[in-house]
């Protein structure tokens, strides 16, 4: 019969831990909601040049780099963080340029077949031509011809400037800006490329994950009942085991704590299936845990049950 008077408390420590497990996954849900939105704002609009921003593994696109960069990135012992690529058109027309045309006679006065090209010379003899070259050159493209011998050479050199920025915005969504010029001969910025294709894939910096084996000490202030029942606080220190996070610091839930303090009554061991930080979610503070635990006080041989609030050193 003594077990059973303890059952309410065993039954309210339950519930705590599952009211603690629905928060959880209420907040997982509203992160899917959010991840929706966020996806949204991360479409692209090229006329702006902004990218279709993806969330992602950037390292499964590495087998599009070239060689040597893949190797260096493997060298290094590197991963990527972001991938981008985009495509862009520009288009320029000129029309009735100044080309330059040199005429070669041939030195001898011949009939006029069919299909050639003569010139008329001074004293009415006619002189084939056999070559009529033309040029032209900016500092865009050297092009240079022959329209007898049907024959075209050129050699581009043009020059681009391109920008790409991250931004960040509260809500946690990632956008990538990027701009293309054509340069000028003196460098200066002649036009803006149009964007026709901009897509960029970035790693998540840090992916929560559970880590088994994380232990923390944390000092814990809590108030809870025993079975008389009476009020009872309690003051402790405690470790725990496991957490879930994205780093070993950077955690927002803890697992398996055992702890040794002090009650209002005597000297007392307890126990915590889970801890959430609450203090993501409040103003000035980021390390404030909130804490269920079942309790033995050692002094009045009683166990306590309640709620704490610990901090990690």
């Amino acid at each position: 019969m003594q077990v059973l008077k303890y059952i309410p408390w065993i039954i309210v420590v339950i519930l705590i831990t599952l009211v603690a497990g629905y928060y959880w996954r209420s907040n997982n849900n509203l992160k899917k909601l959010l991840d929706t939105k966020i996806e949204e704002l991360q479409k692209a609009n090229l006329d702006i040049g902004r990218a279709n921003t993806k969330i992602a593994d950037a390292n499964t696109l590495v087998d599009r780099l070239n060689n040597q960069i893949k190797e260096e990135i493997k060298k290094r012992g590197a991963v990527l963080s972001l991938y981008a690529e985009l495509q862009a058109r520009y288009e320029v027309e000129k029309n009735k340029v100044k080309t330059i045309t040199k005429i070669v006679y041939k030195d001898r006065t011949i009939d006029i077949p069919a299909g050639k090209l003569f010139v008329k010379l001074e004293d009415n003899s006619f002189q084939e031509v056999k070559s009529l070259t033309y040029s032209y050159k900016d500092f865009r493209i050297n092009i240079d011809g022959d329209a007898i011998q049907s024959t075209l050479s050129y050699k581009l050199h043009q020059r681009f400037r391109a920008v790409m920025v991250e931004s960040k915005v509260p809500g946690g969504a990632i956008n990538h800006y990027a701009e293309l010029y054509e340069m000028g001969e003196k460098g200066e910025d002649l036009a803006k490329l149009k964007l026709e294709k901009f897509d960029v894939v970035k790693s998540e910096e840090l992916k929560a994950s559970m880590k088994w084996w994380n232990p923390k000490l944390d000092l814990m202030l809590g108030a809870g009942v025993n079975p008389d029942p009476s009020f009872i606080w309690t003051g402790d220190v405690g470790i725990t085991f496991s957490s879930y996070g994205k780093t070993e610091d950077d955690i927002s839930w803890r697992f398996f704590r055992i702890a040794a303090g002090i009650t209002n009554t005597g000297i007392s061991m307890s126990f915590s299936p889970v801890q959430y930080n609450v203090g993501k979610n409040l103003p000035l503070v980021s390390n404030l845990w909130l804490t269920p635990y079942a309790g033995f006080d050692f002094y009045v041989m009683k166990p306590h049950f309640g709620l704490g609030i610990s901090v990690v050193f």
